[in-house]
């Protein structure tokens, strides 16, 4: 798909008004951010985001990896919340 589909795919999720000026700056960065990618970037990432994967622990054991927490429950899936608290 062209890049501009993309966007036009992706930006109405971004919801760029909000009464609180964090999240309403944060949506702003992601409209930009999105305005600013390539199109093949556009597609990776959208095809990573929408993919069900799973990683086989056995698999990264030596593997160097940084764990990242968000305190977002819309950015977490029910399961992840479930199994990490």
């Amino acid at each position: 798909m062209p890049a501009q589909v993309l966007r036009c795919l992706l930006l109405p999720g971004v919801q760029t008004e909000s009464s609180d000026s964090d999240i309403a700056r944060a949506n702003e960065f992601m409209a930009g951010t999105l305005e600013s990618l390539s199109q093949s970037c556009l597609a990776s990432r959208s095809t990573l985001n929408c993919m069900p994967a799973y990683v086989q622990p056995q698999n990264i054991n030596d593997l160097p990896i940084t764990v990242m927490d968000v305190w977002d429950k819309s950015a977490l899936t029910d399961q992840v919340i479930i199994t990490f608290t």
